[in-house]
């Protein structure tokens, strides 16, 4: 079981309380991905939010050719598929197991009548993950204009 120490390493829940942060441990799974495992795959429905607790996770996405371009690896102590919290609640990328890794995950529909209940605890989280967004939007801004301009 996850513990509030543990969810205090993942800057998206920077600013939460201990009560607030109990309140998001018991909606916590431990789960493991052997590396080479597919956790998720591009434009499929997102129902989880996951943290990476140990390991690396790639975020690629699927090019004309069949081939696949890593956009992002997800550090640990990083959270990803927050696509889950997003409509149209659909994944944006494939995310794949670089490392042996151990996660927590939450599912969303778990998320949504705690973030009704307690408003401040979605807002803390939701404002953390708009500057995930942005952060990946501009290392995708800065991938593209390598690729472009070399």
């Amino acid at each position: 079981m996850a513990t509030i120490s543990e969810l205090r390493k993942f800057n998206i829940f920077a600013g939460l309380t201990d009560e607030e942060l109990e309140r998001l441990v018991v909606l916590c799974e431990e789960e493991t991905f052997p590396a080479g495992t597919t956790i998720f795959g591009e434009n499929q429905p997102a129902k989880k939010m996951y943290l990476l607790m140990k390991g690396r996770v790639a975020l690629s996405l699927s090019l004309p050719n069949e081939k696949r371009s890593i956009v992002y690896t997800v550090p640990e102590n990083e959270v990803f598929a927050w696509s889950a919290l997003v409509e149209p609640f659909q994944t944006t990328a494939q995310a794949k197991a670089v490392e042996d890794c151990k996660v927590l995950s939450i599912e969303s529909d778990k998320l949504f009548p705690l973030f009704q209940e307690d408003c401040r605890t979605g807002f803390v989280i939701y404002n953390h993950i708009g500057r995930i967004v942005a952060n990946r939007l501009k290392d995708t801004r800065g991938q593209l204009l390598s690729l472009t301009y070399g």
